[in-house]
């Protein structure tokens, strides 16, 4: 499948304005939709590790979705 680094340039801001909601989001709870794991933090976790090929990372301020993200992916089930 072809890479188009123009599209993920496009996309970045995007991504990034995403991370930040999503940040201030879990500012006061453990996962997505409360205090458990549910469907919308696995599909949340796939979205970040498909922004690694595309080079967006998770800014460092963004303190609460950094905190969930090692969260869910040191789950053994993220490993599979």
């Amino acid at each position: 499948m072809p890479q188009i680094p123009d599209w993920a340039e496009a996309n970045r801001p995007t991504a990034l304005a995403q991370m930040r909601l999503l940040n201030e989001e879990l500012a006061g709870r453990a996962f997505i939709a409360g205090d458990h794991l549910t469907i919308a933090d696995i599909t949340a976790m796939v979205a970040l590790d498909f922004c690694k090929p595309a080079r967006v990372e998770i800014p460092s301020d963004l303190a609460n979705l950094y905190r969930w993200y090692e969260t869910v992916k040191a789950r053994p089930s993220a490993k599979a």
